[in-house]
C-alpha cells in the first residue's frame, strides 16, 4: 500500500557516547506554549517556531501532501475524460458529459477548500507563535483545534481522491496507474492517528463545552514522563 514501505520505525544505538550538549531532555510538548520560559530551541535560536507545538503542524504538512495529491488525482482524471468516450449514447468525450462534469465540479471545490484551510492552519499557526513571544501562551487546546481544523482539510481531499478513482474507471485502477498509485496513498493516509476523524470529532466537540481534552494529556503528558 502507499509508498510500499514499512511503516515508522525505532532505532538503538548501542554503547555509544553522546556529549551532553548534543541531547535534548524529552518535554511534554503539548503543553510547551503554555511555557513563558520557552524550549531550548526557542532560547538557541530566538525564534517562536521553535516553540515546539506539534499537532497543528504535524497534521497540516501530512494534510497538504494529500491536498497535493488530489489535485494530481483530478489531473490524471482529466486526462481521461479529454481521451475516452463514453459508454452510453450519445457516444463522445466524457468530459462532455454531465455525469463527468459533476464529478469533477464536486472535487474541485472539495479540494480548493481543503487547500484554503490548510493555507489558513499555516496562518493562525504562525499567528500562535508571534503571539507567544509576545507573551501571550499558545495552548494545546488551540493548538488541537487548528490541528482539527487540518484533519478536516485531509478528510476533504483524501474523500475527493475516492470519487476520483471510483469514477476513473477500471483500465485506471490497474497496477501501475497513476490514479491507482494516488488512491493507495490516500488509503495509506487514512489507517494514520491524525486522519481518525471521529476522535478529532470527539476532542473538538469536548473543547466546544469547555470539558478537558484526555487525549491531550494521553499523547504529551503522562506519556512523556516515562
Amino acid at each position: 500500500m502507499g509508498l510500499r514501505s514499512s511503516g515508522s520505525q525505532t532505532f538503538v544505538v548501542e554503547n555509544a557516547f553522546v556529549p551532553d550538549n548534543m541531547v535534548a531532555p524529552f518535554y511534554d510538548f503539548r503543553r510547551a506554549g503554555e511555557d513563558p520560559e520557552g524550549t531550548f530551541g526557542t532560547r538557541l535560536h530566538g525564534n517562536s517556531m521553535y516553540v515546539g507545538i506539534t499537532t497543528s503542524l504535524f497534521t497540516a504538512v501530512i494534510s497538504a501532501v494529500m491536498v497535493g495529491a488530489a489535485w494530481a488525482a483530478l489531473d490524471e482524471y482529466e486526462e481521461i475524460l479529454r481521451t475516452k468516450k463514453t459508454i452510453n449514447p450519445p457516444f463522445h468525450e466524457r468530459y462532455k458529459s454531465l455525469e463527468y462534469q459533476r464529478t469533477v465540479g464536486q472535487v474541485v471545490m472539495e479540494i480548493r477548500a481543503a487547500e484554503v484551510q490548510v493555507i489558513e492552519v499555516a496562518r493562525q499557526y504562525t499567528q500562535a507563535c508571534q503571539q507567544w513571544q509576545a507573551g501571550i501562551a499558545y495552548s494545546a487546546e488551540k493548538d488541537f483545534l487548528q490541528g482539527a481544523m487540518a484533519t478536516q482539510a485531509g478528510k476533504m481531499a483524501a474523500e475527493s481522491i475516492e470519487k476520483i478513482f471510483y469514477a476513473g474507471g477500471s483500465t485506471a485502477a490497474k497496477k501501475g496507474q497513476r490514479l491507482n498509485r494516488y488512491f493507495r496513498d490516500m488509503a495509506t493516509y487514512r489507517t494514520h492517528p491524525i486522519a481518525q476523524y471521529d476522535t478529532a470529532a470527539e476532542g473538538v466537540g469536548q473543547a466546544h463545552f469547555g470539558l478537558p481534552i484526555p487525549m491531550l494529556e494521553a499523547v504529551g503528558g503522562a506519556r512523556s514522563k516515562r
